[in-house]
């Protein structure tokens, strides 16, 4: 699961989840703020690498810090965030070496979920169903990354328990596939 949302209702989400236990917590934050780039590219790549470790034990969450981080260089610094955050999702699921259609990818923020497309080569996504209502769950269509299963929220969507149940949905529980017709439809591609 990756959140890049600023959003105050997905940070309560993650408070939630994060009481329940059930998944392993990485912050983008302090390895971030680094003036020295090659530092913080190699805190980058090796938390990605601890992530992708844990990820074969179970479920882990790539979280965008709940506080306002101030501006450095001139790259803004949501636009570095989202950036930071496809890095590392990209190289958390190579070392994991999980079959891709083993995985389910879960990502909150219209930005992040783009970001982190365009870091896995994804020209083009299939709905397959609507895991919670307003909650899409699309297959990657193409790339190096094909086959993958990813869920999109957006942001300041759902109610506090949300990725909750979205983990309980995409582990094994009840999920509404749409009709046949919309199965095939493709919602998104890179232009």
């Amino acid at each position: 699961m990756v959140s890049g949302s600023a959003s105050g209702v997905t940070h309560g989400q993650i408070r939630c989840l994060e009481k329940r236990g059930s998944v392993s917590s990485f912050e983008l934050g302090a390895g971030m703020q680094s003036d020295d780039e090659k530092a913080r590219r190699k805190w980058i790549l090796r938390t990605a690498e601890r992530m992708g470790k844990t990820l074969r034990r179970g479920h882990v969450l790539l979280k965008s810090p709940p506080e306002r981080l101030e501006q450095q260089g001139e790259v803004p610094v949501q636009a570095r965030i989202t950036n930071d955050l496809a890095v590392m999702t990209r190289h958390a699921l190579t070392v994991s070496e999980i079959p891709i259609e083993s995985l389910i990818l879960v990502v909150t923020g219209g930005d992040t979920a783009m970001g982190i497309l365009q870091a896995l080569n994804a020209g083009e996504l299939h709905i397959l169903g609507q895991v919670i209502e307003g909650i899409v769950m699309s297959r990657l269509a193409d790339g190096g990354y094909e086959g993958l299963r990813v869920v999109t929220k957006a942001g300041a969507f759902g109610k506090d328990d949300a990725l909750e149940k979205i983990i309980e949905i995409v582990t094994g529980k009840a999920f509404e596939p749409f009709d046949s017709v919309h199965s095939r439809r493709r919602i998104w591609k890179k232009s």
